[in-house]
C-alpha cells in the first residue's frame, strides 16, 4: 500500500490541489460578491480604488433618497396648488354672482365666498410633507 507520506509525487499533487482549492475559494468569493478584490491583501491599489467607489455609491444613494423626499414634497405641493387654483376659479364665479345679486343674495354669496376662502386656507395648510410646506410660508 502506498500512502501520501511515502509517495513524494502524491504529496506534491495533494499540496497542489489543496492550494488550488484555496485559490478557488477566493475566486468564488470574488465572483459571488462582484468584487475584483476580496481584501487589501489581494491588490492594495485596486482595493483602495474599490473602497472609494463604494463610498461614492453610498453617497449617490443618500442623494437619491433626498431627491425622492423632495419629489414627494413637490408632489404634495402641486396637488395643493391645483386644488387652490380650482377654488379660485369658483371664487371668480362667485364674484360675478355677487355683482349681479340683490342685497339678500349678496349676503348668501358672501357666505359662499368666505367658505371658499376658508377651504383655500385649509388646503394651503394641509399641503405638508415631512414637515415642509411649500405653499404656506408661515408653517
Amino acid at each position: 500500500m502506498i500512502s501520501a507520506r511515502t509517495n513524494v509525487a502524491g504529496l506534491a499533487a495533494a499540496r497542489m490541489f489543496s492550494g488550488a482549492g484555496d485559490r478557488l475559494d477566493v475566486i468564488a468569493n470574488r465572483v459571488s460578491s462582484g468584487l475584483k478584490v476580496a481584501g487589501a491583501l489581494d491588490d492594495a491599489s485596486s482595493f483602495s480604488i474599490a473602497q472609494g467607489i463604494r463610498g461614492e455609491i453610498k453617497a449617490y444613494g443618500a442623494v437619491q433618497q433626498s431627491l425622492r423626499g423632495l419629489s414627494g414634497n413637490i408632489g404634495v405641493s402641486i396637488a395643493g396648488a391645483t386644488g387652490i387654483v380650482d377654488l379660485i376659479g369658483t371664487l371668480k364665479e362667485k364674484a360675478v354672482d355677487y355683482a349681479s345679486a340683490d342685497a339678500d343674495g349678496k349676503a348668501l354669496v358672501q357666505a359662499d365666498i368666505d367658505a371658499l376662502v376658508n377651504q383655500i386656507d385649509l388646503l394651503a395648510n394641509a399641503a405638508t410633507y415631512n414637515g415642509v410646506n411649500l405653499i404656506n410660508a408661515t408653517q
